[in-house]
């Protein structure tokens, strides 16, 4: 479908102080594509690489996330320690509790960025609940200096109407939002962490995910396709980190 709406999110700018220039780094595997699974990833709970009949948004592998207490698709159900995902999200356990955060799956990876590199990456969220809480797809950001910032990525999702899911994701989940691009403009040089999850946000077990493909960007040069001023959807102000864009990309869910 042709629909493209961008929202964007500005967090309050930390002072940059001299910072070493070394070579800019890349993500380590972005696609899910080398033979050893998550090399260059760290995970947590219910984390697979599937391969095209998930549909990846790029290549021939994606990562999945669920928050599902089976060991279905991978081979691990989510993680219910509470002390656990704190550590992994380098967030508190109150901030988990404060955001329904009652078990979780993950995936995080940290890389360099010079000021200027846009980090981006493609995100689906798939559930068999009715819309997108209580379960929720979440990123945590930590910048060079050790400070994280919790966002739910529901309210960006639900600007783009669940549809059906394509064949195999269809396996585990009934509704699906198709791809989504994910931007980050950090606000300063040096070792930033990127980490997604996907929550069961009530008690029981209502199956959700998270695909992810497609980490690039680390270049300085933001490649997607620019939208016009009036698809921008909204602004909110949190304290801290640069600028995170989502960038909806609707794509046609396979029959």
């Amino acid at each position: 479908m042709g629909s493209r709406i961008k929202s964007l999110v500005a967090f309050g700018a930390l002072a940059l102080f001299g910072v070493a220039q070394p070579v800019r780094a890349e993500f380590v595997n972005g696609g899910f594509e080398s033979a050893t699974d998550f090399q260059g990833w760290s995970v947590i709970g219910n984390a697979s690489v599937q391969s095209t009949d998930f549909h990846p948004s790029e290549g021939s592998q994606l990562a999945v996330l669920s928050n599902s207490s089976s060991t279905a698709p991978d081979t691990n159900p989510a993680e219910t320690n509470q002390a656990n995902l704190a550590s992994f999200f380098n967030v508190s356990t109150a901030t988990l509790a404060a955001n329904d955060v009652f078990s979780a799956s993950g995936v995080k990876q940290t890389f360099f960025v010079t000021l200027g590199d846009i980090p981006t990456l493609d995100l689906n969220f798939a559930t068999n609940q009715a819309g997108y809480v209580p379960d929720i797809a979440f990123v945590t950001i930590t910048d060079p200096n050790g400070n994280t910032i919790f966002e739910s990525l529901a309210p960006f999702f639900a600007s783009n109407p669940l549809g059906p899911t394509s064949p195999s994701v269809s396996d585990y989940f009934s509704q699906e939002t198709g791809w989504v691009n994910f931007f980050f403009n950090p606000n300063q040089t040096g070792n930033w962490t990127l980490a997604f999850g996907i929550s069961n946000g009530a008690p029981g077990d209502t199956a959700s995910g998270l695909m992810l493909d497609n980490f690039a960007g680390a270049t300085g040069t933001d490649t997607s396709v620019p939208l016009p001023s009036t698809a921008w959807a909204g602004i909110a102000l949190l304290g801290g980190f640069g600028t995170m864009q989502l960038g909806r990309r609707r794509r046609a869910v396979l029959a």
